[in-house]
């Protein structure tokens, strides 16, 4: 199924319990104060910016239905999560395998796809896959679940040219999935 023949979901929402507080000029405040390093306004200014500017690209480019930002020190590079909800369409192994590319012809490597399970989601699948853009490796790992009593399919996925990066970020997306639920979409 194409991205673009996917449909969102009408009955299922995605719910991911966050501290939605944590965002923009108060992140990059706190980050900075919870370094221990000195700043000034500059400084939490730009990384407000970054973090602005990131979160608007998930949504403007990527397309996703919902997005967050992983960070969880100075030192790491800013990472996108993004979330979608799709209507669930024919077969349920098939749409998942299909969301998280676990059969990508592009791959420069097989797909490793494992079985993820979660109490509230149930258990869909994870994979980690490499794909070349122009002259650059591109590892994506991506999660899908899918609720046949929303029929939502759920598609949680992060990307980097940096493995070690995005290798980093793979226990937080496995927690953040542990709190993901499929909730009724206001209608």
């Amino acid at each position: 199924m194409k991205k673009s023949a996917r449909i969102p979901s009408r009955r299922g929402a995605i719910s991911v319990d966050y501290a939605p507080e944590t965002w923009a000029s108060h992140y990059a405040t706190r980050c900075w104060a919870d370094s221990g390093r000195e700043y000034r306004d500059p400084e939490v200014a730009s990384l407000a910016r970054t973090l602005t500017t990131l979160h608007e690209h998930a949504y403007r480019v990527e397309d996703a239905h919902d997005a967050f930002i992983h960070m969880p020190d100075l030192d790491s590079e800013p990472l996108l999560v993004m979330f979608d909800a799709w209507q669930a369409e024919g077969d349920r192994d098939t749409q998942l395998r299909e969301l998280t590319h676990a059969d990508d012809e592009t791959a420069l490597l097989p797909p490793v796809v494992r079985p993820f399970a979660t109490e509230a989601l149930g258990t869909g699948l994870r994979t980690l896959y490499y794909v070349r853009r122009e002259r650059v490796i591109i590892a994506t790992v991506g999660y899908a679940f899918r609720s046949e009593e929303y029929e939502t399919a759920v598609h949680m996925r992060a990307s980097s040219p940096d493995l070690g990066r995005l290798k980093r970020v793979i226990s937080d997306m496995d927690h953040l999935a542990h709190t993901t639920t499929v909730m009724p979409r206001d209608l």
